[in-house]
């Protein structure tokens, strides 16, 4: 324990004294104790702690001699010296202690020094290795793309470092990983590239700036690209102006050896592919909302074009459920149109009375022999407003009735019961009359007039009407049983394999399947990308399992064959060929057996072979007729045996399949218009045209094979002029406008 500033140093006395005994130091040495100029130095070695032990009386000891000059003997620092530089040391006076001079102070203050610098000395240690793994930390978190924890953790770093080395290594880290949480992870690339410009803003005057310019380029990039792919997922206008802006920083920042103009064409074509995205979304929702449009107005026509307009404009689409289901919600629609009603209309059996008499005839009439008979069979032949029955045999005119003008089909003919429907367009009716004798059976009135031929199967004559009708006649007595009501005008019917069902072409777009019996629509359909309105002008042709509808080009100069599998259990129909003829198809196609003729504008005919064969085409282009290129006349066909087949348009031809070519072998005969249908009865053929400087018809009976004609008659020509003779009989003399001169009594 030290000694108390004033104490004595008692170990040092005690050791004094007993060295005095030793040497026998005298008394005066010890007197020295009483001397008051003795000053007493603080202690300067630290003591036991033990109190210190009771002070002894040393003996007094004898005096020393003295030298014979009366002064002591020299031998060294006596005893009393030692003690007095001990005391000197050791001890002060009461009231005189340097406390600043303490040893224990002074140790205590040393220690204390030596503590703080050892202690500053792990403070630094300590702090720094702290702040060094606090920044690796965010910095790591960063490194492994754990953008929001780098940023947090960086956050915190600052927080408590702002002011160390680090603090502006990890504002830069810091400022990517809000950048990169932006832009990779939640992918909010417009406020990415806010962020980005803040990043540019916050650090370009920083030294280390320079070595984040790759960084910047290569964010520019990703956002540049990605927003533009996400323009182009999202249908967003704004995340392409991103792009834009972001692709100008990435332009700024780039590096030359990167090749940036590789790069940023990638982006502008990932631009240009997001734009296209955007418009197809764009016209997508225009025709969406076009065709819910037009449902509501029950347009159903205007929301099929806008389909079609959508899917022609995007080829893909086609396949797309969501846009299939846009289409089939309008052909639901339309077929919930087809409406049947019942109704009871009964015919007439004798003709309208008139006011005169049974009108005189001029017609003409010639044959080369007389030797034939006739038979009493008639063929049927329209001359303007009238309806002529014509001997087979003779040629000769048997009968006549007046039908109107412009009848807008050619007589149908039952060869089972030898009667015929026609439409008379005076009247607005339907009449079923006797081909050999021209007497009407019944006539039945219809609402509107008949827009293409009628159907007669199973006892039923099914007429469309202008207006979109369908009549159901009876053909036995004429009677109206039920009408159909369509949304459009329609073609006229054709039998289905297994005479289950009809196809029946609209004037525009559909088909639609309708059960023969109870005339209800099973389904509309629409078949590629559907058919423009009046496109498909020719009547419907069944082939077996097929039915063949030709649709005409918008070119104007060319028709798609459609060949359509109509034997499906479900009724469906499938489009199984197709195939492309110049000219336009307006007359009847014909078939024989595997042989097909269809006649398209020009006089052009062009044959095909039609298959139902597993494993063989169904159907094999061959060759063509090139016919006139300025001819314009409508177009009869006739096929006959030996893939024959006879075209009459501006005269009568027959032409024969061979090889690879369809040709004439011999010269036209009949020059003239046709004016109806080719007539093949009893091995010879009919054939009606007008001439050139006439409107009435020459009819003739020709020879199939050599085209040679036999019989001949003029009918329906207008009288020019004419003079009656007063002189008794009664004469009159008529000049027609075919040149004909006649004298009748």
């Amino acid at each position: 324990m030290s000694n108390s500033p004033g104490d004595l140093n008692w170990d040092a006395l005690q050791k004094l004294a007993a060295e005095s005994q030793e040497d026998g130091g005298d008394d005066q040495d010890l007197d020295a104790l009483d001397d008051p100029e003795i000053d007493a130095e603080p202690a300067v070695e630290e003591q036991p702690t033990a109190p210190p032990a009771k002070r002894p009386t040393p003996p007094r000891s004898e005096p020393k001699p003295r030298s014979e000059s009366g002064h002591d003997e020299e031998e060294g620092p006596g005893v009393g010296d030692r003690l007095r530089e001990a005391l000197r040391k050791s001890s002060v006076r009461p009231g005189q202690e340097d406390t600043l001079r303490s040893p224990v102070v002074l140790g205590l203050g040393g220690g204390i020094a030596l503590l703080l610098l050892i202690g500053a000395v792990f403070h630094f240690m300590i702090n720094r290795q702290t702040t060094e793994e606090a920044f690796g930390e965010g910095k790591g978190l960063y490194d492994e793309g754990k953008y929001a924890n780098a940023v947090t953790s960086l956050t915190d770093f600052l927080a408590l470092h702002g002011n160390t080395e680090y603090s502006k290594p990890a504002m830069v880290i810091r400022g990517k990983a809000e950048v990169d949480q932006l832009a990779i992870t939640r992918k909010e690339y417009g406020s990415a590239l806010e962020r980005l410009r803040g990043f540019i803003n916050d650090f370009q005057d920083f030294e280390q700036f320079e070595s984040e310019r790759p960084y910047v380029a290569a964010t520019a990039r990703t956002i540049a690209l990605e927003a533009a792919k996400e323009a182009g997922r999202k249908k967003q206008d704004e995340l392409l102006n991103t792009s834009d802006e972001a692709r100008t920083i990435f332009t700024t920042f780039a590096a030359q050896d990167i090749k940036p103009k590789e790069m940023i064409a990638e982006i502008e074509k990932t631009k240009r592919a997001s734009q296209a995205d955007i418009l197809r979304s764009r016209t997508q929702t225009d025709a969406s909302a076009a065709i819910e449009a037009a449902l509501k107005k029950q347009d159903t026509m205007g929301g099929i074009a806008s389909w079609r307009n959508l899917v022609g404009r995007y080829e893909e689409l086609r396949k797309d459920a969501k846009i299939r289901g846009l289409l089939d919600k309008v052909l639901t629609a339309e077929q919930g149109r087809v409406a049947v009603e019942e109704l009871s209309v009964a015919a007439e059996t004798e003709d309208v009375p008139v006011d005169v008499g049974p009108p005189v005839t001029f017609a003409f009439h010639a044959r080369s022999s007389t030797d034939e008979v006739s038979g009493g069979r008639c063929v049927l032949v329209v001359a303007k407003d009238c309806l002529y029955g014509v001997d087979t045999i003779t040629g000769e005119p048997m009968w006549r009735r007046t039908i109107g003008l412009n009848t807008p089909f050619f007589p149908v003919v039952d060869s089972a019961t030898g009667a015929a429907v026609l439409f008379d367009t005076r009247q607005g009716e339907l009449q079923r009359v006797d081909v050999n004798s021209g007497k009407l059976i019944w006539r039945v009135p219809v609402e509107s007039t008949a827009s293409a031929a009628p159907l007669l199967s199973g006892g039923r004559v099914l007429l469309p009407t202008e207006g979109g009708r369908l009549y159901d006649v009876s053909f036995g007595d004429g009677s109206i049983g039920r009408r159909v009501s369509f949304s459009q005008a329609i073609s006229t019917p054709a039998l289905m394999p297994g005479g289950e069902r009809m196809a029946i072409a609209g004037h525009q777009e559909v088909f639609y399947v309708v059960n023969f019996s109870s005339l209800e629509c099973e389904r509309v359909q629409y078949l590629g990308d559907g058919h423009a309105a009046g496109s498909i002008a020719a009547p419907l042709l069944p082939m077996g399992p097929y039915v063949l509808a030709c649709e005409n080009n918008a070119d104007g100069d060319s028709c798609a064959l459609h060949v359509l599998n109509a034997a499906q259990t479900s009724g469906e129909l499938v489009e199984v060929a197709t195939a492309t003829v110049q000219g336009l198809v307006v007359d009847p196609a014909v078939i024989r057996g595997q042989d097909l003729f269809v006649p398209s504008t020009g006089e052009r005919v062009s044959s095909f072979t039609v298959s139902d064969v597993a494993g063989q085409p169904v159907l094999t282009v061959g060759p063509v007729y090139p016919g006139q290129p300025l001819g314009n006349a409508p177009i009869s066909l006739l096929a006959g045996p030996e893939r024959q087949v006879w075209i009459a348009g501006s005269a009568v031809r027959k032409l024969q399949v061979s090889g690879d070519d369809l040709k004439s072998g011999q010269n036209p005969e009949a020059v003239g218009t046709v004016s109806q249908p080719l007539q093949y009865v009893e091995r010879m053929l009919f054939h009606g045209r007008r001439r050139s400087y006439t409107d009435a018809v020459t009819f003739v009976r020709m020879n199939r094979d050599t085209l040679v004609g036999d019989t001949q008659a003029v009918l329906g020509s207008k009288l020019l002029a004419w003079n009656v003779s007063d002189r008794t009989p009664l004469s009159v003399i008529a000049a027609t406008e075919a040149g004909m001169v006649f004298r009748t009594t």
